[in-house]
């Protein structure tokens, strides 16, 4: 648990694969709830298990990655900017997701790669900013509603 930091909760920069189960960061004050950066090399990241990131003064997930990033029960709820921002080169599955009542976006998805999403749910976000966004192609969608 990483919660109630002054800056960044968890910050993780990696030349390898990047894992974990069960995060939760929140009410990090000043910064994102958990930062994981693994650009450098090829490898990506993995978040399984009940991953919670809320209220926290940046985004609540902020990654970069040149590798796949797969993501399982993501809550990312009520941050001052995104819920999730991720920034990557490979792929992005995100299997049951709550993005809501973030600042800006729920998710935001810069890559080439278009993400792939089961049982995502996002409302609530900045008016301005959006709910679900693939930078560059707009809005999207989620592929089956309920978490499997």
């Amino acid at each position: 648990m990483f919660h109630d930091n002054v800056n960044t909760g968890l910050l993780v920069s990696s030349n390898g694969a990047i894992s974990a189960v069960n995060l939760s960061a929140r009410g990090n004050v000043t910064d994102h709830g958990v930062y994981l950066y693994n650009a450098s090399g090829i490898a990506g990241i993995t978040l399984t298990g009940i991953n919670v990131f809320t209220g926290n003064g940046g985004s609540g997930l902020h990654l970069y990655s040149n590798g796949a990033v797969s993501l399982t029960q993501v809550t990312a709820d009520e941050n001052a900017q995104s819920g999730v921002y991720a920034d990557f080169a490979g792929s992005l599955k995100i299997t049951c997701g709550s993005f809501t009542n973030n600042g800006t976006f729920g998710l935001y998805v810069s890559s080439p790669v278009a993400p792939y999403l089961v049982g995502v749910f996002a409302s609530g976000n900045n008016p301005g900013s959006g709910n679900l966004i693939w930078a560059g192609h707009g809005a999207i969608t989620s592929d089956v509603r309920a978490c499997p």
